[in-house]
């Protein structure tokens, strides 16, 4: 069986697999990113009404539904709104705040998408569409994805 060994492997290409993938390919990680439909960002593409509203100005652990409230306030801390603004700036996305929600100055979120796989393409992390994961197993040297 012909096997291939990433150092980071990403199931679904939505918002997170893609902000994901971009960062632990530019972390110089062999990056794979499995998404079972046919294109990636589908979700992404129509957030805001398409306008992408992608992060809002306040944010608190009482808007979310947890069993582990400190950790999601512990992930708030390490990481806020402001920082996901300086990465958008830093991928080249200016936005703007409307009624304490961030938009791409674009106003359009198929932009962010596009942008989003430009990183991945440039940092070379292999993205595979229409894939069906069947199951992870562990192994002796790390995971099987079949």
């Amino acid at each position: 069986m012909n096997k291939k060994v990433y150092d980071t492997i990403i199931l679904g290409a939505g918002a997170a697999g893609l902000y994901s993938g971009i960062f632990a390919a530019m972390h110089n990680e062999s990056v794979l990113l499995l998404e079972k439909c046919k294109t990636p960002g589908n979700k992404l593409s129509i957030t805001g009404n398409g306008h992408c509203n992608f992060t809002h100005d306040e944010i608190h652990a009482s808007d979310y539904t947890t069993d582990d409230v400190d950790a999601l306030i512990l992930s708030f801390s390490a990481y806020s709104f402001k920082d996901t603004l300086r990465d958008f700036m830093d991928f080249g996305i200016p936005s703007e705040c409307k009624n304490h929600g961030f938009y791409p100055l674009s106003q359009d979120a198929k932009s962010v998408v596009s942008v989003f796989l430009n990183l991945l393409d440039k940092y070379k992390a292999n993205l595979q569409f229409d894939e069906n994961v069947r199951g992870i197993e562990r192994t002796e040297d790390g995971y099987l994805i079949k």
